[in-house]
């Protein structure tokens, strides 16, 4: 692609500076206007945009997954909104991320911006701040670490039903039904299934909603992974979700 003279076309010289410019002013209008409001941002309320301060996680080493998690979880609301408001054990996980949170939500008064340090929460989890890790897999191991952090009643406690309504992890759990039909029988296994996560295959699909699809998709288990039906032994079936 030729640019031509310079000379000829002054506007190209100019352009970058011009989208430059309209993007701050763009940025001022949307300041301004409220759009970019520690309300809309999902941040605590009662301060101006101009007072509000942020600040991030120290790595300790290599600990950026650990960091990642920990902000995504602290902008989901619902889920801070409950670790602060919970009682936990003491020297337990969940006492430690309720520390981290406040932290976090202090900083935005606090006069300089100094990084919170969750020194408290990797011992207390026993990470090894010099081994990298899966994001997902210390997202779920947390989950259930602050579940089992709670300290609830001997009453509550002893309900499985009641923890899950009282525990933060609750706005991430959801319910599945698992159903196996065997093909040459009318025999259903249905199962409910309980989970935080759901995996799906993102590279071998074009968009979100196709993948949801495949994920969603009827599988036939047949040959070595038949399925063992508990009145005909071995058996080809259909497993959907």
């Amino acid at each position: 692609f030729a640019y031509g003279n310079p000379s000829s076309s002054p506007w190209r010289r100019y352009a970058p500076l011009a989208l430059l410019v309209g993007m701050s002013l763009l940025l001022g209008y949307s300041v301004r206007a409220g759009f970019l409001s520690p309300r809309n941002l999902g941040l605590p309320p009662g301060k101006e945009d101009g007072d509000v301060k942020y600040v991030g996680i120290k790595n300790l080493s290599n600990t950026c997954y650990l960091n990642s998690v920990l902000q995504s979880l602290y902008f989901c609301k619902p889920f801070r909104e409950s670790v602060l408001a919970a009682a936990f054990k003491k020297k337990s996980v969940g006492q430690e991320l309720k520390a981290v949170f406040q932290k976090l939500a202090d900083g935005e008064k606090a006069t300089s911006k100094a990084a919170v340090k969750p020194f408290g929460l990797v011992a207390t989890m026993d990470v090894d701040v010099d081994v990298q890790q899966d994001a997902e897999e210390f997202f779920l191991s947390l989950l259930n670490a602050v579940e089992e952090s709670l300290d609830l009643d001997e009453s509550t406690a002893g309900n499985k039903q009641a923890v899950l309504a009282v525990s933060p992890a609750r706005h991430f759990r959801f319910r599945m039904r698992q159903r196996i039909r065997c093909v040459e029988h009318a025999h259903d296994n249905d199962k409910e299934l309980s989970q935080l996560d759901l995996s799906l295959d993102i590279s071998r699909s074009g968009s979100l909603s196709e993948a949801l699809a495949q994920h969603f998709a009827p599988e036939i288990l047949r040959g070595e992974n038949r399925y063992r039906c508990s009145q005909h032994g071995l058996q080809e079936a259909e497993k959907s979700l």
